[in-house]
């Protein structure tokens, strides 16, 4: 109870990464990443078609048991002892904004990547913790000389070299993380011209945010011409080829008429916690599943086998799925699995 006083933000976080995981757990495996793709990963195509959420999303979504563990135990370390030094609202201001800065990275250098976990916003903690100890010390001599931080930084080459030979871990994530969360604190602790190191930092968070997501591709998108009757879906739910500009492509593309371009959109952007969306991509699925869509009759099935928006019906929604994968459909098929 002493640490849950002294830290309660640190407790709160790892209640929501627990509970976002058993309802994960709930709708799907969280070692699935057609499943981690639907929940909130971050991953390149999605980020850039205009689902920018997915950089704070990832944060609270891990990949099985064992990621989830992990990261609980060793964020309720290093998050606990940066809580107590900084206070509960700069503290959550770092997690967030380095968690942030992780997923932007991951957009950014790691297009083929499907990456979920607090580790990013973690290793922002410990850019955190990192940079009070040099403001602490006073000089970067006594820094480099001191056995906490050669400590600190010895774990830190332990998880990249396990990362890089052993265990898959998101290395774009984890150093997004890291400067992001030094350069805040560092922020943070400036006493001269707190204004001007604010805004040279936003400036900076949100030119870098901006390189990760190009807003400006969904402007440039809607002069894009796709065939959407030739486009193909993968076990991912997305499309095999020129993903990128399919997706851009899609919504406007829809919002003119085009019923597979709303398919496309709706597969892409499917939420089972977004009731009202859930209604609305249902309708879709129905429409074009009624003229013979078979990846429609896939999205179809899966709402109803997760009560997604319309009630839970497993027989038909197997049935569909069923269907679906025999007329073709690698998407149905990967669900069906």
């Amino acid at each position: 109870m002493d640490r849950l006083r002294a830290s309660p933000v640190t407790f709160v976080l790892a209640a929501i990464n627990v509970a976002y995981f058993l309802w994960v757990e709930r709708h799907g495996s969280s070692t699935d990443l057609a499943t981690l793709v639907r929940f909130g990963a971050v991953e390149q195509m999605h980020v850039r078609a205009g689902d920018y959420w997915r950089l704070a999303s990832y944060m609270i979504l891990h990949i099985g048991w064992g990621h989830l563990l992990l990261n609980t135990w060793a964020g309720m370390s290093w998050c606990a002892v940066v809580e107590r030094a900084m206070g509960p609202w700069r503290f959550l201001l770092v997690y967030v904004l380095a968690g942030l800065g992780g997923g932007a990275s991951c957009a950014l250098f790691s297009p083929n990547a499907v990456t979920a976990g607090a580790s990013g916003a973690m290793f922002g903690v410990i850019g955190s913790l990192l940079a009070i100890r040099y403001r602490t010390l006073g000089s970067f001599a006594a820094f480099a000389a001191d056995r906490g931080v050669r400590a600190t930084l010895g774990q830190i080459a332990i998880w990249t070299l396990l990362g890089v030979y052993a265990i898959r871990m998101s290395q774009s994530a984890h150093f997004g993380g890291f400067f992001t969360g030094a350069l805040v604190t560092l922020v943070m602790m400036v006493r001269a011209r707190r204004a001007l190191a604010w805004a040279a930092f936003t400036l900076a968070f949100l030119a870098f945010t901006a390189a990760a997501t190009r807003p400006w591709e969904l402007g440039r998108a809607r002069g894009t011409s796709v065939d959407f009757a030739q486009v193909k879906i993968d076990r991912l739910g997305r499309p095999t080829e020129n993903a990128a500009i399919v997706l851009l492509a899609a919504r406007p593309a829809c919002e003119s008429g085009i019923e597979r371009a709303c398919v496309v959109d709706a597969i892409a952007r499917l939420d089972p916690d977004d009731h009202p969306l859930c209604v609305r991509t249902y309708e879709v699925f129905e429409r074009a599943c009624t003229r013979g869509d078979a990846d429609a009759c896939a999205g179809q099935g899966m709402q109803l086998g997760m009560g997604c928006g319309v009630p839970e019906d497993l027989d038909r929604g197997r049935a569909l799925l069923e269907r679906a994968c025999e007329s073709g459909s690698a998407y149905a098929c990967a669900l069906k699995l």
